[in-house]
């Protein structure tokens, strides 16, 4: 598993050089202070929870994505939004509880405006009938918060033999997700079009071939769905029945790649310059070596 430790710590480092390069985009935005101060303390939470997960500790960096999903959204409904936006100022103050409800309502009914990529992926919707948006807000909402979900990540973070696989899971399904909703925010918002489909494209490659590796070891998620049922009893939502569907997602997009390719007629070799072009531009020579060209078709 020191390879796939390895792919992780690249793929989290040329997040957090794209992180690095939306943060000075905002730095220099016309943005209102509270959207623009909102999306740079999440971008900056995030790529501390890049650094969190090289650690090797998902479990204190589990708690902090709730955080950056709640600001990244309240960001964009507060540049809008005079009532929200009064609200906000009533919690600063101390007056009244956050009204996150009414910002995820909000957003939901304005969603065309604020994203440009994840609107167009009805993958997530198809497979697990909800979007990216709602599938991400449920795993926060079952890591965030449930003692029992804690005990069940804390037992399986202190088995050597798992934990790789998990935290592997949770960074594809999870952090990723997040890390693409927070691009396509401020993409949109700064309409920066070609680097949110470069991103977009770099993430479903990432997320195929982890999967991929993930997959190869079917005992280890059984041990794990093992621990999770101990914990969590039956029926397992937490893991058994997400992971299944999880595993379709991934199988789509490989799928959708495929069909990509056959519908453009486009011959390997020339998909292989393609995939080549996106990630020289991610990622440094001595990163793609490691990789091992990990993207390409395998022999």
């Amino acid at each position: 598993m020191d390879e796939l430790n390895e792919f992780i710590k690249i793929f989290n480092r040329m997040y957090i050089r794209l992180i690095k390069k939306l943060l000075k985009k905002l730095e220099k935005s016309n943005l209102k202070d509270s959207c623009r101060n909102n999306l740079i303390a999440s971008g900056e939470l995030i790529i501390d929870i890049l650094k969190l997960t090289e650690k090797q500790k998902i479990n204190v960096a589990l708690p902090c994505l709730r955080n950056v999903y709640e600001m990244t959204l309240k960001a964009i409904a507060l540049e809008d939004n005079q009532e929200i936006k009064e609200s906000y100022d009533k919690v600063i103050k101390n007056v009244e509880k956050d009204k996150m409800s009414d910002v995820r309502k909000y957003i939901a009914e304005n969603f065309n405006k604020y994203f440009s990529v994840i609107e167009k992926d009805e993958i997530f919707d198809n497979i697990l009938g909800e979007g990216i948006l709602t599938y991400v807000y449920k795993c926060l909402c079952r890591y965030s918060h449930a003692t029992k979900v804690n005990e069940f990540v804390y037992l399986v973070q202190n088995d050597n033999n798992l934990k790789e696989y998990f935290n592997c899971y949770l960074v594809v399904f999870l952090i990723y997700q997040i890390i693409l909703i927070y691009t396509d925010v401020i993409c949109t918002k700064l309409e920066l079009e070609k680097i949110n489909n470069e991103a977009f494209m770099v993430s479903a490659i990432i997320m195929f071939n982890l999967m991929n590796i993930l997959f190869k070891s079917k005992s280890k998620i059984e041990d794990i769905k093992k621990i999770s049922e101990k914990i969590l009893g039956q029926p397992d939502e937490l893991f058994k029945i997400r992971i299944d569907k999880e595993k379709q997602i991934t199988l789509q997009y490989a799928k959708e790649t495929d069909k990509l390719i056959k519908e453009n007629e486009i011959k390997k070799e020339m998909w292989n310059i393609f995939l080549d072009y996106y990630f020289k531009k991610y990622f440094t020579k001595k990163e793609l070596e490691k990789l091992n060209i990990l993207y390409k078709e395998e022999e």
